[in-house]
Protein backbone atom coordinates (compact mmCIF):
# COMPACT_ATOMS: atom_id res chain seq x y z
CA UNK A 1 0.00 0.00 0.00
CA UNK A 2 1.22 3.50 -0.76
CA UNK A 3 2.53 5.26 2.31
CA UNK A 4 1.76 8.79 1.15
CA UNK A 5 -1.69 10.26 1.51
CA UNK A 6 -2.77 12.67 -1.24
CA UNK A 7 -5.90 14.70 -0.79
CA UNK A 8 -6.22 16.88 -3.88
CA UNK A 9 -4.09 19.05 -6.08
CA UNK A 10 -1.73 21.11 -3.99
CA UNK A 11 -2.50 19.56 -0.59
CA UNK A 12 -1.39 16.24 0.78
CA UNK A 13 0.26 14.60 3.76
CA UNK A 14 3.94 13.70 3.74
CA UNK A 15 4.72 10.31 5.29
CA UNK A 16 7.40 11.01 7.85
CA UNK A 17 9.10 7.71 7.01
CA UNK A 18 9.92 8.83 3.49
CA UNK A 19 12.18 11.68 2.45
CA UNK A 20 10.09 13.17 -0.32
CA UNK A 21 6.92 12.79 -2.29
CA UNK A 22 6.05 14.43 -5.57
CA UNK A 23 2.67 15.81 -6.47
CA UNK A 24 1.75 17.03 -9.92
CA UNK A 25 -0.46 20.07 -9.71
CA UNK A 26 -2.98 20.87 -12.43
CA UNK A 27 -5.38 23.76 -12.70
CA UNK A 28 -8.69 22.99 -11.05
CA UNK A 29 -10.75 26.07 -10.54
CA UNK A 30 -13.34 24.26 -8.44
CA UNK A 31 -10.94 23.62 -5.54
CA UNK A 32 -11.59 26.74 -3.52
CA UNK A 33 -8.64 28.48 -2.00
CA UNK A 34 -6.05 26.30 -3.70
CA UNK A 35 -3.64 28.04 -6.03
CA UNK A 36 -2.08 25.73 -8.56
CA UNK A 37 1.55 26.60 -9.28
CA UNK A 38 2.69 26.87 -12.88
CA UNK A 39 6.09 27.16 -14.44
CA UNK A 40 6.57 30.85 -15.10
CA UNK A 41 7.91 30.26 -18.58
CA UNK A 42 5.79 27.45 -19.98
CA UNK A 43 2.55 27.48 -17.98
CA UNK A 44 2.78 23.68 -17.74
CA UNK A 45 1.77 21.75 -14.68
CA UNK A 46 4.70 21.24 -12.35
CA UNK A 47 5.87 18.57 -9.99
CA UNK A 48 6.59 20.08 -6.60
CA UNK A 49 9.07 18.09 -4.55
CA UNK A 50 8.21 18.45 -0.88
CA UNK A 51 10.79 17.93 1.82
CA UNK A 52 10.37 16.13 5.15
CA UNK A 53 9.40 19.34 6.94
CA UNK A 54 6.74 20.12 4.34
CA UNK A 55 8.75 22.84 2.64
CA UNK A 56 8.71 23.33 -1.10
CA UNK A 57 11.79 22.23 -2.94
CA UNK A 58 12.62 22.17 -6.63
CA UNK A 59 10.12 22.29 -9.47
CA UNK A 60 10.18 20.36 -12.71
CA UNK A 61 7.82 19.97 -15.67
CA UNK A 62 5.20 17.29 -15.15
CA UNK A 63 5.36 15.88 -18.66
CA UNK A 64 5.84 16.44 -22.33
CA UNK A 65 2.25 17.38 -23.11
CA UNK A 66 -0.81 19.00 -21.60
CA UNK A 67 -2.43 15.92 -20.09
CA UNK A 68 -4.66 17.08 -17.22
CA UNK A 69 -3.14 15.58 -14.10
CA UNK A 70 -5.24 15.53 -10.95
CA UNK A 71 -3.37 13.10 -8.71
CA UNK A 72 0.30 12.17 -8.75
CA UNK A 73 2.02 10.21 -6.00
CA UNK A 74 5.55 9.17 -6.87
CA UNK A 75 8.61 8.56 -4.75
CA UNK A 76 11.80 10.54 -5.03
CA UNK A 77 14.89 10.32 -2.86
CA UNK A 78 17.43 12.95 -1.93
CA UNK A 79 21.01 12.40 -3.07
CA UNK A 80 23.12 10.56 -0.45
CA UNK A 81 25.92 12.48 1.22
CA UNK A 82 28.38 9.78 0.30
CA UNK A 83 28.46 7.37 -2.62
CA UNK A 84 26.94 4.03 -1.51
CA UNK A 85 29.13 0.96 -1.73
CA UNK A 86 26.55 -0.93 -3.77
CA UNK A 87 23.99 0.45 -6.18
CA UNK A 88 20.34 0.06 -5.24
CA UNK A 89 18.53 -2.65 -7.17
CA UNK A 90 15.45 -1.44 -9.07
CA UNK A 91 12.24 -2.57 -7.39
CA UNK A 92 9.23 -4.14 -9.10
CA UNK A 93 5.77 -2.70 -8.46
CA UNK A 94 2.77 -4.88 -7.57
CA UNK A 95 -0.77 -3.72 -8.25
CA UNK A 96 -3.91 -5.52 -7.08
CA UNK A 97 -7.38 -5.02 -8.56
CA UNK A 98 -10.84 -5.88 -7.23
CA UNK A 99 -14.28 -5.47 -8.76
CA UNK A 100 -17.51 -3.99 -7.45
CA UNK A 101 -17.96 -2.96 -3.81
CA UNK A 102 -21.04 -1.48 -2.10
CA UNK A 103 -21.31 0.29 1.28
CA UNK A 104 -25.03 1.23 1.13
CA UNK A 105 -26.66 0.08 4.40
CA UNK A 106 -30.03 -0.38 2.67
CA UNK A 107 -28.61 -3.44 0.94
CA UNK A 108 -27.79 -6.81 2.44
CA UNK A 109 -24.01 -6.84 2.23
CA UNK A 110 -23.52 -3.66 4.28
CA UNK A 111 -26.51 -4.25 6.55
CA UNK A 112 -25.09 -7.66 7.43
CA UNK A 113 -21.67 -6.20 8.21
CA UNK A 114 -23.21 -3.60 10.51
CA UNK A 115 -25.16 -6.30 12.31
CA UNK A 116 -22.08 -8.49 12.75
CA UNK A 117 -20.05 -5.49 13.92
CA UNK A 118 -22.52 -4.07 16.42
CA UNK A 119 -23.18 -1.01 14.28
CA UNK A 120 -19.53 -0.03 13.87
CA UNK A 121 -18.38 -1.65 10.59
CA UNK A 122 -15.36 -3.92 11.05
CA UNK A 123 -13.70 -4.77 7.74
CA UNK A 124 -12.26 -7.99 9.16
CA UNK A 125 -15.83 -9.31 9.28
CA UNK A 126 -16.23 -8.67 5.54
CA UNK A 127 -13.00 -10.24 4.22
CA UNK A 128 -10.82 -13.06 5.45
CA UNK A 129 -7.32 -12.35 6.71
CA UNK A 130 -5.53 -13.67 3.64
CA UNK A 131 -7.45 -11.45 1.23
CA UNK A 132 -6.93 -8.46 3.50
CA UNK A 133 -3.20 -9.12 3.57
CA UNK A 134 -3.03 -9.24 -0.24
CA UNK A 135 -5.04 -6.02 -0.51
CA UNK A 136 -3.05 -4.16 2.14
CA UNK A 137 0.38 -5.43 1.12
CA UNK A 138 0.02 -4.43 -2.53
CA UNK A 139 1.97 -1.37 -3.63
CA UNK A 140 -1.24 -0.14 -5.28
CA UNK A 141 -4.76 -1.51 -4.67
CA UNK A 142 -7.65 -0.35 -6.89
CA UNK A 143 -11.39 -1.05 -6.61
CA UNK A 144 -14.61 -0.05 -8.37
CA UNK A 145 -16.40 2.28 -5.93
CA UNK A 146 -19.94 1.82 -7.30
CA UNK A 147 -21.84 4.39 -5.22
CA UNK A 148 -21.57 7.97 -3.94
CA UNK A 149 -20.78 9.00 -0.36
CA UNK A 150 -23.34 11.56 0.76
CA UNK A 151 -26.37 12.39 2.88
CA UNK A 152 -27.72 14.73 0.22
CA UNK A 153 -29.66 14.30 -2.99
CA UNK A 154 -32.70 12.33 -4.08
CA UNK A 155 -32.75 8.88 -5.66
CA UNK A 156 -32.92 8.90 -9.44
CA UNK A 157 -36.60 8.58 -10.33
CA UNK A 158 -37.46 5.38 -12.15
CA UNK A 159 -34.09 3.70 -11.59
CA UNK A 160 -34.43 0.19 -10.15
CA UNK A 161 -31.33 0.21 -7.97
CA UNK A 162 -29.92 3.39 -6.47
CA UNK A 163 -26.94 3.41 -4.14
CA UNK A 164 -25.60 5.87 -1.57
CA UNK A 165 -23.37 5.37 1.48
CA UNK A 166 -22.85 7.38 4.64
CA UNK A 167 -19.78 9.63 4.37
CA UNK A 168 -18.20 7.97 7.41
CA UNK A 169 -18.09 4.63 5.60
CA UNK A 170 -15.28 5.95 3.39
CA UNK A 171 -12.96 4.82 6.22
CA UNK A 172 -13.57 1.25 5.04
CA UNK A 173 -11.53 2.01 1.92
CA UNK A 174 -8.56 2.83 4.12
CA UNK A 175 -9.23 -0.28 6.20
CA UNK A 176 -9.12 -2.36 3.01
CA UNK A 177 -5.86 -0.75 1.89
CA UNK A 178 -7.36 1.01 -1.14
CA UNK A 179 -4.97 3.38 -2.94
CA UNK A 180 -7.20 4.47 -5.82
CA UNK A 181 -10.94 4.33 -6.46
CA UNK A 182 -12.52 3.94 -9.91
CA UNK A 183 -15.62 6.14 -10.12
CA UNK A 184 -16.63 5.73 -13.76
CA UNK A 185 -19.71 3.53 -13.40
CA UNK A 186 -23.49 3.69 -13.74
CA UNK A 187 -24.28 4.44 -10.09
CA UNK A 188 -22.15 7.49 -9.28
CA UNK A 189 -25.03 9.83 -10.20
CA UNK A 190 -27.79 7.83 -8.47
CA UNK A 191 -28.47 10.72 -6.07
CA UNK A 192 -27.62 13.57 -8.39
CA UNK A 193 -24.94 16.21 -8.55
CA UNK A 194 -24.82 17.09 -4.85
CA UNK A 195 -24.04 13.50 -3.89
CA UNK A 196 -21.40 13.22 -6.61
CA UNK A 197 -19.68 16.42 -5.49
CA UNK A 198 -19.81 15.28 -1.88
CA UNK A 199 -18.12 12.05 -2.94
CA UNK A 200 -15.22 13.90 -4.52
CA UNK A 201 -14.72 15.97 -1.38
CA UNK A 202 -15.07 12.98 0.95
CA UNK A 203 -12.52 10.94 -0.96
CA UNK A 204 -10.22 13.96 -0.89
CA UNK A 205 -10.53 14.21 2.88
CA UNK A 206 -9.87 10.48 3.22
CA UNK A 207 -6.73 10.73 1.09
CA UNK A 208 -8.05 8.40 -1.63
CA UNK A 209 -7.15 9.39 -5.21
CA UNK A 210 -9.93 8.74 -7.71
CA UNK A 211 -10.34 8.50 -11.46
CA UNK A 212 -13.34 8.55 -13.77
CA UNK A 213 -15.56 11.30 -12.31
CA UNK A 214 -15.17 14.99 -11.64
CA UNK A 215 -16.58 18.47 -11.52
CA UNK A 216 -16.05 18.71 -15.26
CA UNK A 217 -14.69 16.55 -18.07
CA UNK A 218 -11.16 17.83 -17.50
CA UNK A 219 -11.15 16.35 -14.01
CA UNK A 220 -13.21 13.25 -14.86
CA UNK A 221 -10.91 12.21 -17.71
CA UNK A 222 -7.65 13.04 -15.96
CA UNK A 223 -5.18 10.22 -15.26
CA UNK A 224 -3.95 9.39 -11.79
CA UNK A 225 -0.22 8.74 -11.51
CA UNK A 226 1.06 6.41 -8.79
CA UNK A 227 4.33 4.55 -8.46
CA UNK A 228 7.67 4.01 -6.79
CA UNK A 229 11.17 5.28 -7.50
CA UNK A 230 11.52 3.08 -10.57
CA UNK A 231 8.07 2.82 -12.12
CA UNK A 232 5.41 5.44 -12.84
CA UNK A 233 1.92 4.12 -13.59
CA UNK A 234 -0.96 6.09 -15.10
CA UNK A 235 -4.54 5.04 -14.29
CA UNK A 236 -7.63 5.93 -16.31
CA UNK A 237 -11.24 5.04 -15.49
CA UNK A 238 -14.16 5.29 -17.93
CA UNK A 239 -17.63 3.83 -18.46
CA UNK A 240 -19.41 2.62 -21.58
CA UNK A 241 -22.58 1.57 -19.75
CA UNK A 242 -26.00 3.12 -20.39
CA UNK A 243 -25.27 3.00 -24.08
CA UNK A 244 -27.69 5.65 -25.26
CA UNK A 245 -27.64 9.40 -25.76
CA UNK A 246 -29.39 10.42 -22.50
CA UNK A 247 -28.02 8.15 -19.76
CA UNK A 248 -29.22 8.11 -16.15
CA UNK A 249 -25.61 8.63 -15.10
CA UNK A 250 -24.58 12.01 -16.42
CA UNK A 251 -21.43 12.25 -18.43
CA UNK A 252 -19.13 15.09 -17.45
CA UNK A 253 -18.84 18.04 -19.84
CA UNK A 254 -16.79 21.21 -19.93
CA UNK A 255 -19.39 22.89 -17.70
CA UNK A 256 -21.05 20.02 -15.81
CA UNK A 257 -19.98 17.39 -13.33
CA UNK A 258 -20.35 13.70 -14.08
CA UNK A 259 -18.47 10.56 -15.04
CA UNK A 260 -16.01 9.91 -17.86
CA UNK A 261 -18.13 8.22 -20.52
CA UNK A 262 -16.59 6.26 -23.40
CA UNK A 263 -19.67 5.25 -25.40
CA UNK A 264 -17.79 7.28 -27.99
CA UNK A 265 -14.25 6.15 -27.13
CA UNK A 266 -12.38 8.89 -28.98
CA UNK A 267 -11.56 11.01 -25.91
CA UNK A 268 -10.49 7.98 -23.88
CA UNK A 269 -8.20 6.84 -26.70
CA UNK A 270 -6.71 10.31 -26.82
CA UNK A 271 -6.17 10.24 -23.04
CA UNK A 272 -4.49 6.83 -23.22
CA UNK A 273 -2.02 8.19 -25.78
CA UNK A 274 -1.32 11.30 -23.72
CA UNK A 275 -0.96 9.36 -20.48
CA UNK A 276 1.47 6.93 -22.10
CA UNK A 277 3.77 9.83 -22.91
CA UNK A 278 3.92 10.74 -19.23
CA UNK A 279 4.51 7.38 -17.56
CA UNK A 280 5.97 3.90 -17.93
CA UNK A 281 2.77 1.86 -17.75
CA UNK A 282 -0.90 2.64 -18.47
CA UNK A 283 -3.85 0.92 -16.77
CA UNK A 284 -7.34 1.34 -18.23
CA UNK A 285 -10.09 0.38 -15.76
CA UNK A 286 -13.31 0.27 -17.80
CA UNK A 287 -17.00 -0.26 -16.98
CA UNK A 288 -18.47 -2.23 -19.91
CA UNK A 289 -20.19 -5.43 -21.00
CA UNK A 290 -23.54 -7.04 -20.24
CA UNK A 291 -24.68 -7.93 -16.74
CA UNK A 292 -24.95 -11.52 -15.50
CA UNK A 293 -23.24 -13.25 -18.42
CA UNK A 294 -19.71 -14.46 -19.08
CA UNK A 295 -20.23 -13.86 -22.82
CA UNK A 296 -18.37 -10.86 -24.20
CA UNK A 297 -19.99 -8.06 -26.18
CA UNK A 298 -18.45 -7.37 -29.58
CA UNK A 299 -17.89 -3.83 -28.34
CA UNK A 300 -15.67 -5.09 -25.50
CA UNK A 301 -13.30 -6.81 -27.94
CA UNK A 302 -13.25 -3.81 -30.26
CA UNK A 303 -12.59 -1.40 -27.41
CA UNK A 304 -9.85 -3.60 -25.96
CA UNK A 305 -8.12 -3.62 -29.34
CA UNK A 306 -8.34 0.17 -29.63
CA UNK A 307 -7.03 0.61 -26.07
CA UNK A 308 -4.04 -1.64 -26.82
CA UNK A 309 -3.27 0.23 -30.02
CA UNK A 310 -3.43 3.55 -28.15
CA UNK A 311 -0.84 2.40 -25.62
CA UNK A 312 -2.65 0.63 -22.76
CA UNK A 313 -0.44 -1.90 -20.98
CA UNK A 314 -3.22 -3.47 -18.88
CA UNK A 315 -7.02 -3.50 -19.24
CA UNK A 316 -9.24 -4.19 -16.24
CA UNK A 317 -12.98 -4.55 -16.79
CA UNK A 318 -16.04 -4.58 -14.58
CA UNK A 319 -19.85 -4.06 -14.58
CA UNK A 320 -21.20 -7.53 -15.56
CA UNK A 321 -21.22 -8.54 -11.84
CA UNK A 322 -19.81 -11.94 -12.83
CA UNK A 323 -16.39 -13.14 -13.92
CA UNK A 324 -15.54 -12.84 -17.61
CA UNK A 325 -12.58 -14.20 -19.53
CA UNK A 326 -8.97 -13.13 -19.90
CA UNK A 327 -7.15 -12.32 -23.12
CA UNK A 328 -3.48 -11.70 -23.82
CA UNK A 329 -2.84 -9.98 -27.13
CA UNK A 330 0.10 -7.86 -28.30
CA UNK A 331 1.64 -8.34 -24.85
CA UNK A 332 -1.34 -6.69 -23.11
CA UNK A 333 -3.38 -8.68 -20.54
CA UNK A 334 -7.10 -7.94 -20.28
CA UNK A 335 -9.58 -9.35 -17.81
CA UNK A 336 -13.00 -8.43 -19.15
CA UNK A 337 -14.79 -8.53 -15.79
CA UNK A 338 -13.59 -8.96 -12.21
CA UNK A 339 -17.14 -9.63 -11.04
CA UNK A 340 -18.68 -8.60 -7.73
CA UNK A 341 -16.07 -8.43 -5.01
CA UNK A 342 -18.13 -7.42 -1.96
CA UNK A 343 -21.39 -6.20 -3.41
CA UNK A 344 -24.48 -8.24 -2.50
CA UNK A 345 -25.80 -11.35 -0.79
CA UNK A 346 -25.38 -13.66 -3.78
CA UNK A 347 -23.08 -16.65 -3.54
CA UNK A 348 -20.73 -16.35 -6.48
CA UNK A 349 -17.12 -16.69 -7.56
CA UNK A 350 -14.96 -13.60 -7.66
CA UNK A 351 -11.27 -12.73 -7.61
CA UNK A 352 -8.39 -10.42 -7.05
CA UNK A 353 -5.97 -9.80 -9.90
CA UNK A 354 -2.34 -9.14 -9.02
CA UNK A 355 -0.04 -7.61 -11.64
CA UNK A 356 3.68 -7.07 -11.07
CA UNK A 357 5.62 -4.65 -13.28
CA UNK A 358 9.26 -5.32 -14.15
CA UNK A 359 11.38 -2.28 -13.19
CA UNK A 360 13.79 -2.89 -16.07
CA UNK A 361 11.45 -3.53 -19.01
CA UNK A 362 8.47 -1.61 -17.53
CA UNK A 363 6.31 -4.49 -18.78
CA UNK A 364 4.23 -7.14 -17.04
CA UNK A 365 6.43 -9.47 -15.00
CA UNK A 366 3.50 -11.50 -13.67
CA UNK A 367 -0.29 -11.46 -14.06
CA UNK A 368 -1.99 -13.61 -11.41
CA UNK A 369 -5.68 -14.43 -11.04
CA UNK A 370 -6.53 -15.10 -7.36
CA UNK A 371 -9.82 -17.01 -6.96
CA UNK A 372 -12.19 -15.93 -4.20
CA UNK A 373 -15.80 -16.40 -3.20
CA UNK A 374 -18.54 -13.95 -2.19
CA UNK A 375 -20.91 -15.85 0.09
CA UNK A 376 -22.99 -14.99 3.14
CA UNK A 377 -22.15 -11.30 2.71
CA UNK A 378 -18.45 -12.08 3.14
CA UNK A 379 -15.63 -12.58 0.66
CA UNK A 380 -12.86 -15.11 1.22
CA UNK A 381 -9.98 -16.67 -0.71
CA UNK A 382 -10.42 -20.09 -2.30
CA UNK A 383 -8.02 -22.99 -1.80
CA UNK A 384 -7.32 -26.47 -3.13
CA UNK A 385 -10.11 -27.99 -5.25
CA UNK A 386 -12.30 -24.88 -5.15
CA UNK A 387 -9.39 -22.77 -6.32
CA UNK A 388 -8.73 -25.20 -9.18
CA UNK A 389 -12.42 -25.24 -10.08
CA UNK A 390 -12.48 -21.48 -10.64
CA UNK A 391 -9.16 -21.44 -12.52
CA UNK A 392 -10.46 -24.21 -14.79
CA UNK A 393 -13.63 -22.24 -15.38
CA UNK A 394 -11.64 -19.12 -16.26
CA UNK A 395 -9.55 -21.11 -18.73
CA UNK A 396 -12.75 -22.42 -20.32
CA UNK A 397 -14.02 -18.90 -21.07
CA UNK A 398 -10.67 -17.26 -21.87
CA UNK A 399 -8.44 -17.04 -24.89
CA UNK A 400 -5.48 -16.79 -22.50
CA UNK A 401 -4.18 -19.63 -20.31
CA UNK A 402 -3.71 -19.66 -16.53
CA UNK A 403 -1.52 -22.24 -14.80
CA UNK A 404 -2.68 -24.12 -11.71
CA UNK A 405 -1.65 -21.18 -9.51
CA UNK A 406 -3.61 -18.70 -11.62
CA UNK A 407 -0.54 -17.20 -13.30
CA UNK A 408 -1.04 -16.09 -16.90
CA UNK A 409 1.06 -18.22 -19.26
CA UNK A 410 0.18 -17.56 -22.90
CA UNK A 411 -2.61 -16.09 -24.96
CA UNK A 412 -4.17 -16.88 -28.26
CA UNK A 413 -6.12 -14.80 -30.69
CA UNK A 414 -9.62 -14.00 -29.65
Amino acid sequence: MLTACLSRVGSFVIDENENTKAVTAAQNSSDEGENVPEDENSGEATVIVMTEDGGEGSKKPAGGNDTDVIFDITSETTAPETEPETQREPEPLTMVFAGDILFDAKYAVMASLLERSGGNPDITKAFDGELLSIMRDADIFMVNNEFPYSERGAAREGKMYTFRAKPSYVSLLNDMGVDIAALANNHMFDYGEDALLDTLDILKEAGIPYAGAGRNIEEASAPVFLGNEDIRVGFLSATQIERYSSPDTRGATAEKSGVFRCFDPSLLIEKIKETKENCDFVVVYVHWGTESTDKLDDSQKKLAKSFREAGADLIIGDHPHVLQGISYEDGVPCIYSLGNYWFNSKSQDTCLVSVTIDPETKGVLEFKFIPARQQGCRTFILKDSEKQRVISYMNSISSAVLDEEGVLLTGGAG
